[in-house]
């Protein structure tokens, strides 16, 4: 068939499935073009805030990119990049699939019979008692589920601490001052993927800021990470999900904590920030005379490098699975200690079962609207540190520097 012929015919079937609402999703592969690193392209109908548009997913060596087209705009998007050089297109639709292949000279167009029966959903499942929609854009193009809404068997984990994560969140906001705020100003430290922090955001726009109702609420979220690739593949797919509100800055905790975003914060999370990095958010809060904190520590090392007792304690340090296990107590009731020194009212609760994740000890921190000071939780700080030969912790420093000389 003629290379121009059958490729018209693929886009033509593309466009009226769209039109007749048929559509499943699109795939685009054997890049064979000039765009170095490029490998495929994945393509499907979602329902935003300004109405339906073409997703396209847009895979790399190094990283995925997505972005949205409108419908009208869809075919002059798929004609584009079947000209750039992809030599296969599969077209899935519930009347036929669409094979496309395409050689220097001439192109083949199979039309076979369809594979899927059934529509991916494309909009928020409203019945179910999970927090997070297993529908949402953001999973999709994060890989935490299929076209059809269905989580991944590697992916179960993550899920289950998604949706853990933003039950908890939810919880203490609704407890705390911020249930009558206008506002929320957000920052999650160590983002990575952003898989917490696209679903936090997503719930937090879609139960606390009412679109249709003029008092609605604010939200500005930040996710801070110290990976560029990260950053700039969450920023893509936040314009693609539109939401408007979430940002995702490269940088570290301490660049952050001295820019002005960070002089007014309301919230302060981060989750598994590597040993000190949990220190530096929790300052930051602190400083930033953040309502809430939320931390859940990963590594120990800082501690665990000095503790050490000449007295009766000794016989439980000379084991190292106890000293290490030790470690991790004292440096996390140092932290809840500290933030108590500060007005916080501190919960330590399991964030979700061990067989799901090894770190999994959250620390909620809530300030109440009365609080005050309570200096003499740093004297017993003061008390454990010298009982274990602890010389240097990093939040104890941090808090004395600014707030004691």
């Amino acid at each position: 068939m003629d290379l121009h012929e059958s490729t018209e015919k693929f886009i033509n079937a593309f466009s009226e499935s769209i039109r007749h609402g048929t559509f499943a999703k699109l795939t685009l592969a054997n890049y064979k073009g000039t765009d170095n690193g490029l490998q495929k392209v994945f393509a499907r109908l979602i329902e935003t805030k300004r109405g339906p548009k073409i997703s396209w997913q847009i895979k790399r060596d190094n990283k995925d990119t997505v972005k949205n087209t409108g419908i009208d705009a869809s075919a002059a998007e798929l004609q584009a990049l079947l000209i750039s050089g992809f030599r296969n297109a599969h077209l899935f639709t519930l009347s036929a699939n669409y094979q496309l292949d395409i050689g220097k000279r001439s192109s083949r167009l199979n039309i076979g019979r369809p594979t899927i029966t059934s529509l991916p959903s494309r909009k928020h499942n409203l019945t179910t008692q999970e927090p997070v929609d297993k529908n949402a854009f953001f999973l999709k193009a994060l890989g935490i589920t299929t076209d059809i809404g269905e989580i991944r068997a590697e992916q179960r984990d993550k899920w289950k601490q998604i949706n853990k994560f933003t039950e908890i969140l939810s919880a203490v906001i609704t407890k705390s001052e911020l249930a009558n705020s206008e506002c929320f100003k957000i920052v999650d430290f160590g983002s990575g993927k952003g898989y917490l922090t696209f679903a936090a955001y997503d719930f937090l726009n879609s139960n606390f800021s009412k679109s249709n109702s003029p008092g609605r609420k604010k939200i500005t979220f930040w996710g801070v990470d110290a990976r560029s690739d990260l950053c700039s593949l969450c920023n893509d797919i936040a314009v693609s999900a539109e939401f408007d509100g979430l940002q995702f800055i490269n940088s570290t905790i301490a660049t952050f904590s001295a820019s002005e975003l960070a002089k007014a914060l309301d919230i302060v999370i981060a989750l598994h920030a590597c040993d000190t990095a949990t220190d530096d958010a929790i300052f930051t809060g602190i400083t930033a005379n953040a309502r809430v904190i939320m931390v859940a520590p990963c590594c120990h090392r800082e501690i665990r490098r000095q503790i050490g007792a000449e007295n009766a304690f000794y016989e439980v340090l000379k084991y190292p699975l106890l000293r290490e296990r030790t470690a991790e107590s004292v440096t996390d009731a140092i932290r809840a200690t500290l933030l108590k020194a500060f007005g916080y009212n501190v919960r330590m609760q399991e964030f979700v079962a061990t067989e799901h994740t090894p770190k999994n000890n959250l620390i909620t921190a809530v300030r109440p609207a009365n609080w005050k000071k309570e200096p003499k939780k740093i004297d017993k700080v003061q008390g454990l540190m010298s009982l274990l030969g602890i010389r240097n912790q990093r939040l104890y420093d941090l808090l004395i520097a600014k707030y004691c000389n």
